[in-house]
């Protein structure tokens, strides 16, 4: 009997529950009694494309010890964006909501140390949704635009500041990397539907600041 699973049909609901059983499953049995983690963030994204101006930031999740400094993470971020008007630029005015679900790891290089700076790397499913804005046409005609959902890179480090055994503070500077395909539907009421496709970058850098608790 073949599973075959597709990530464009599932939910955002249903993407983090099955992400939050599999980190259940990694933390039974000897696993479990390694430390675990939760952490909250809140920043900012900045995006490299220069018509998409910087917008807030935010993120959850969890981490799992794998080793002295080395910790798996599963996390959820979500940012917004507004694209600006523009000539050229594969998006039109509007706003776009950026959402990843996220595997990765994170090297603590000082894990003993009140300061240790923070290595991070991995990859994750990205959900894209843009609402179109203002867009001047003739009465007759509509213009509406979709991104497509993919996956994600990301790399960046940081720094954990040690406030009690059980409390740290993270900075953390991330840049995610991603080239996505979109269409744009034009609706002519003289001349029916058509549809154009296009490509646009969505690398991103995230700045953010945040709490982790340890369990």
């Amino acid at each position: 009997m073949e599973l075959v699973i597709s990530f464009d049909s599932m939910s955002k609901t249903n993407i983090l529950t099955a992400v939050w059983i599999v980190f259940f499953l990694l933390g039974r049995g000897d696993v479990f009694a390694r430390q675990l983690r939760l952490f909250a963030q809140v920043g900012t994204a900045l995006p490299a494309a220069e018509p998409v101006r910087p917008g807030p930031a935010s993120g959850f999740g969890a981490g799992l010890r794998l080793h002295k400094g080395l910790w798996l993470q599963l996390d959820y971020r979500s940012w917004i964006n507004d694209v600006g008007e523009n000539t050229g630029f594969e998006l039109f005015t509007g706003r776009l909501h950026s959402t990843p679900f996220l595997l990765g790891l994170d090297f603590e290089l000082l894990p003993e140390g009140r300061l240790s700076p923070v290595l991070k790397a991995g990859a994750g499913y990205m959900f894209n949704r843009f609402l179109t804005g203002n867009v001047i046409t003739i009465p007759e005609i509509t213009l509406t635009q979709n991104i497509n959902n993919g996956l994600t890179v990301f790399g960046g480090g940081g720094l954990i500041i040690r406030i009690t055994e059980k409390i740290n503070l993270n900075l953390e500077v991330c840049g995610f990397f991603r080239k996505a395909g979109g269409t744009t539907t034009i609706n002519d009421m003289n001349r029916g539907v058509s549809r154009e496709s296009f490509s646009v970058s969505l690398n991103t850098l995230i700045l953010q600041a945040g709490i982790i608790y340890l369990l």
